[in-house]
């Protein structure tokens, strides 16, 4: 699992955060001059973005790693034509 991190640092909280990735998994982080950016990309594809976060949970590190194992395991049920195989109609937050 290649992770990416891309964050700018006006955001609260967000040394934190990053302090805690870099001791807990192996990944590479991008600062950009965007206002409130902070996007985790897995294997390059987008896993978390804030700006489309509802839960207002903001930068809450366990949170943030609950959604980086449901989009793994997401991932796992997908078969290679982003459909999910055999399983029929699923919810995945129940996976």
């Amino acid at each position: 699992m290649k992770l990416k991190i891309v964050y700018n640092l006006n955001i609260d909280r967000v040394n934190q955060v990053l302090d805690k990735f870099k001791t807990d998994f192996d990944c590479s982080f991008e600062k950009t001059e965007e206002p409130d950016v902070f996007k985790i990309f897995i294997d390059d594809r987008l896993a978390f973005n804030l700006e489309d976060n509802f839960d207002d949970m903001g930068l809450d590190y366990k949170y943030l790693c609950s959604k980086i194992d449901k989009f793994q395991k997401n991932k796992l049920l997908k078969s290679s034509n982003n459909q999910v195989g055999g399983l029929g109609d699923i919810n995945f937050d129940e996976f």
